[in-house]
């Protein structure tokens, strides 16, 4: 596949809708390339087929789980951060991890999109 091909064929969004989340009980949906999203289901490894997904959406794509709902799991929310190389030594959050107000939309903006 050309460099021009793959460009265009990046250029394809989708919505992936995710299982229930098992801490809300809500559905969500992650926003992707449609072809790293092929790469993955045959395959490539998640964090390598779509790296600018932070881990916390690669990981909804995965088991369901939304961002803020992992990081109530892990006690990450109440967490007072020590911050080391850019990981908090009590709690293990990565500091590209910390809540964004992107993480509130379950959807990744699926609605407003579709509309």
């Amino acid at each position: 596949m050309s460099y021009k091909e793959e460009v265009t064929i990046k250029l394809d969004m989708m919505y992936v809708k995710t299982k229930k989340c098992i801490v809300c009980g809500r559905n969500g949906a992650v926003k992707c390339y449609r072809i790293d999203y092929d790469k993955w289901v045959t395959g490539t490894y998640i964090q390598d087929a779509m790296p600018y997904l932070s881990a916390g959406r690669r990981e909804q794509l995965i088991n369901g789980v939304h961002p803020n709902c992992s990081r109530s799991i892990y006690g990450q929310d109440k967490c007072e951060h020590v911050w080391e190389d850019g990981w908090c030594e009590k709690c293990e959050l990565q500091i590209t991890e910390l809540h964004h107000k992107d993480d509130d939309d379950l959807y990744m903006g699926y609605y407003e999109d579709t509309k």
